[in-house]
This record gives structure tokens, sequence and C-alpha cells, in this order.
């Protein structure tokens, strides 16, 4: 869960459930923005450069293959996946956990945490990337404190052999673990090289306001024909869900933000705060969304409903990357917070790219818990938790 929501998390959790849930919603700011000491540079299992093991066919194959991830990767959240064009999957994440398990089953001494990190998919094997992908400036003092800036992933897609990176800037603001500040969005591009690890060629910072009327742009990101639909979140008072927002551009001209145009209901102006939601806030999206192809042309939208507060995973769909978009009779996943003690289910995301064998849809959502010593004690809980849904129709 993202600073982009937290101001609306603590208004709603202040005026619905009450100061007591408020405080505690505090504490996933705790949880999540921890930024503890340096990596911990355990190997990775399941190298795909030696993989002879086939891609699972079903979520429960995608939950074991993560569930036996430790080292250099052993947590995170986000869990954005795209293909890359040698085909082996690139998966994203946004906090990182590095470390190996207890034989109690939590993390043993010396595990650690990042900001962000790419897992690669080859068949089978997983292969973690070390280091952040993103650049880091933190300065951490080994307790979650310090100063600097750093990113968190989004979205993602590849176009023309190039990797785009969607991510959230976010400030360290104070000296205690929840004072960070999400202050904009930058876009990275990476080059690929063949059966290589994606490097970094640049990350352009597009420019936007540090408000909480802010857009975060590149919640979801999408493709059809020469344009590239970047879609945009934002909070609004007295609602926990989010406003989505649509934008486009040329594909070529991704990081170029004077070339996005931006949808105003009716066309595409250069103005961004011309920009009108094509989902409404009220029972509306979380900070991030999947956006994917749908049958007939259609494009569906997937997002957990009012982030943590809600309890399913919903879909909206369209004739158009920009609406009007109808959200879906039946939910495609519930997924309610609290149904343990202290547990926040939040951040769907669906990968249309991963072949199920009964033709069902992949989603992943992702769990932490309000206290940090549950997070601890229990290394398979800060894992993408992944699902079987029925396929757009």
């Amino acid at each position: 869960m993202r600073q982009a929501t937290w101001a609306t998390l603590a208004r709603g959790s202040a005026r619905l459930l009450g100061l007591a849930l408020a405080v505690a919603l505090a504490l996933v700011a705790v949880v999540v923005g921890l930024a503890l000491g340096p990596q911990h540079r355990a190997g990775a299992a399941g190298d795909p450069r030696s993989c002879t093991a086939s891609a699972p066919s079903t979520a429960a194959g995608y939950q074991r293959m993560f569930d036996g991830l430790y080292g250099t990767w052993a947590g995170g959240d986000q869990a954005v996946s795209v293909v890359l064009p040698d085909s082996r999957t690139l998966w994203i994440f946004a906090d990182t956990i590095s470390g190996v398990r207890a034989p109690d089953g939590g993390y043993a001494a010396g595990w650690s945490m990042r900001h962000n990190s790419f897992v690669v998919q080859d068949g089978g094997c997983l292969h973690a990337i070390a280091g952040a992908p993103l650049p880091d400036t933190g300065t951490g003092t080994g307790t979650g404190t310090g100063t600097g800036d750093w990113y968190w992933p989004s979205s993602a897609l590849v176009s023309r052999g190039v990797l785009t990176v969607f991510a959230m800037r976010v400030h360290r603001t104070g000296a205690t673990r929840a004072a960070f500040a999400v202050t904009g969005t930058a876009v990275a591009t990476y080059d690929l090289p063949r059966d290589g690890d994606p490097q970094l060629r640049s990350v352009v910072r597009l420019p936007s306001r540090n408000d909480e009327a802010s857009v975060v742009w590149g919640a979801g990101v999408a493709q059809a024909g020469p344009w590239t639909y970047v879609y945009g979140t934002q909070a609004e008072p007295k609602a926990f869900g989010r406003r989505l927002l649509v934008a486009r551009v040329d594909s070529a001209r991704i990081g170029r933000v004077d070339a996005w145009r931006y949808f105003d209901g009716a066309s595409f102006t250069d103005r961004p705060a011309a920009a009108r939601p094509v989902i409404g806030a009220v029972g509306g999206v979380s900070t991030s969304v999947s956006v994917v192809p749908g049958p007939n042309g259609r494009v569906e939208v997937i997002s957990k409903r009012d982030e943590v507060f809600g309890r399913t995973v919903a879909e909206w769909t369209s004739a158009t990357p920009y609406g009007p978009f109808t959200i879906a009779d039946a939910d495609l996943l519930t997924a309610p917070s609290l149904v343990k003690p202290g547990e926040l289910v939040y951040t769907a995301e669906a990968h249309p790219s991963a072949r199920l064998a009964d033709g069902s849809l992949l989603l992943s959502v992702c769990r932490n818990n309000l206290e940090l010593g549950r997070l601890v004690s229990d290394s398979q809980l800060y894992r993408p938790q992944f699902s079987a849904v029925a396929p757009p129709s």
C-alpha cells in the first residue's frame, strides 16, 4: 500500500471507523516504508539460466514457485509482470525483502529491505537480480530512518525492444519510518539484452504537483495501435477508492511529457488539469490498476475496489482504452483485509501472459500486516498471493 493512498485512508478511517483504526493504519506506513540496512546478498534460488522446468500452468504452481524463493529476493509487493523480447517474464516489485528462512518460519537474522526489485522468470525458475533496479539515494540507518529519495514501481510495458517502467517518486520527510511522501512520477527505460538482465538507460521525472489532489500517473499502462495509454489515479475527499484518469502519448515518445494528451471526457487535450475521470472514486480503483485486453477489442481495468477497505477485486470494461467504463456484475475475487489479525490485502495485478491450463486469468494480490513482528515471524506473508479467475468476457 502506497503513501499516495495514505491521506485518503487516514481521513476515511477517522471518519468511519474511529480514531483507533486510524492510528492502527498509520502503522502500515511503518511496515511498508521500511528501508532496513544494506541488502542481504544471498544467492538466488532456481537460476533460470540453467533451468529445465516448465512454467507453471496453475495459480498454485505460481504460488509454489515464488514461495520457494529466498536470498536476494524473499518477499515483495506490487508484482507487475511483463514479457521480455526473448520470451522470459520480468516480475517487478516495490518494497522487497532479502533474507533466508529461519527454522521457525520467520526471517533469519540479517534480513533487510530495499525499495524495488526485478525477478526474471524463465520457464519454471526464478532469478532475482541483485540490487535495486531504480536508483535509491536513501541513507538509511538500518532502522528504516534516514534521508533521501526512492522509487516505487507501479506499471510497465515492453515496446520496440525497450522496457519502460512507471514509478512513484518518494521522498523522506523526517526521521521516523513513516515520514515520507510521494512527490510525483518518473519514467525509467531499460535496454534488454537477450538472455541478460535489464540495463537501466535513463530515468525521466515527470512534472507534477505535490499535494493530495495530484494524479499518480503510471498507475496502469496499455498499448493500442500507435498509442500508449497511461492511467492515473487520484484521491477524492470522502471516498476510500480513487478516480481513474487517462492520458495517451505516441509510443515512441513516452518520456516526453509535452507529448502527452489528457482525456477530458470528449477528446484529448494538452492540458493536464482538464483530465476527467473515466471511473469515479466512490467504489473506485486502488492506487494501482491492471489494464488488459478483453475479447472483441475491449479493454478491461482490474483493481481492488476501495483500497484496503474494500472486500473485492473488480473489473471494469469499455470498448475503448478511455471509456466509458462499466463495472462487471460479478466480482473477480473476494479479498478482504483484517480476516486475520492486522492483515491487509491490497494491490491486485492481472498477469494475462501467464498461460494457465484451464484458460483462467492469473491474478495476484499483496498481503502485509499492521504489526511488524507478524511480518518478520512469517516469511511467507509478504509475497504475491496468486488466484485463478474467470478471464474477461
